[in-house]
């Protein structure tokens, strides 16, 4: 992973400990609309992060296992691989 993208990862994730998932959600929503070209590593490992979240932490922030599974899905059907997240759940 180049500098610029792991910066962007240790933005993401530090947002996510924060507990501002929606907001660490958003901006990747937004680099991905922007064409960046690293767009799904980015949302790999942003939602690996965040499964690795207790239960508890994420229904305290708004979020659900279920919501991760679905966004994880919605990106990685834009680049062509549906069906690909079922296979991890």
């Amino acid at each position: 992973m180049d500098e610029k993208t792991l910066q962007t990862y240790e933005r993401l994730t530090d947002l996510i400990d924060k507990g501002d998932i929606n907001t660490a959600e958003n901006r990747l929503y937004k680099l991905i609309d922007a064409g960046n070209p690293d767009g799904l590593k980015l949302a790999l490992l942003f939602f690996d992060y965040l499964n690795e979240k207790s239960d508890d932490f994420l229904e305290s922030n708004g979020f659900t296992r279920n919501e991760i599974r679905d966004d994880l899905n919605d990106i990685v059907s834009g680049y062509g691989y549906s069906g690909f997240v079922d296979a991890l759940f």
